[in-house]
């Protein structure tokens, strides 16, 4: 049955901003999210960022860099045991990861 194959699942989120004195801003936080389908793991993230103004804050320059990680169970391609739903012998554990660099540009007039 599919419905007992979801879950609920929760997210819970940390992050700070602090200011330096000369004025440019650095962003970091922090995120776990729980599995909503029984064969996933959880998504532990991770982010950065920071911008910086030039003329007098009419161009702003940002970015942001963001890491997960996270694993699940996925199905052999060519099991040598029949399909189950148990999943313990016939699937493999991948580990997938990404990082992202995200830059952003701001003209104010």
């Amino acid at each position: 049955e599919i419905s007992n194959a979801f879950y609920n699942s929760n997210e819970f989120k940390i992050g700070f901003e602090y200011r330096f004195r000369i004025g440019f801003p650095i962003r970091m936080g922090l995120s776990y999210k729980e599995p909503i389908f029984n064969r996933f793991g959880p998504i532990s993230k991770f982010s950065l960022g920071s911008e910086k103004g030039f003329f007098k804050n009419k161009l702003n320059v940002g970015f942001a860099l963001s890491y997960y990680m996270t694993d699940y169970l996925y199905e052999d391609i060519f099991p040598v045991e029949s399909f189950s739903d148990d999943c313990s012998s016939s699937c493999e554990k991948i580990t997938e990861s990404n990082m992202s660099l995200i830059t952003t540009l701001k003209w104010s007039f």
